[in-house]
């Protein structure tokens, strides 16, 4: 298997009126590096076949959060 790597990225802002809440937002997999998800092994005559498939470059997240 290939070396995997990823950078994670996130920043997070609070309200801090009344009860509260935050949000955070966030990229995983920064630089868009693609990783291998899925390793497909294969055999033929030749000898043994290796397929890799990587999914999604990079994915941004939101999140909010209530605070009570």
């Amino acid at each position: 298997m290939p070396a995997y790597h990823h950078l994670d990225i996130s920043y997070a802002l609070d309200n801090r009126k009344g009860k509260g809440s935050s949000w955070v937002f966030g990229i995983y997999d920064l630089y868009a590096r693609k990783n291998p998800s899925i390793i497909y092994h294969k055999q033929t005559k030749e000898g043994v076949t290796t397929q890799s498939w990587s999914l999604l470059p990079f994915v941004p997240s939101v999140t909010w959060s209530y605070h009570f």
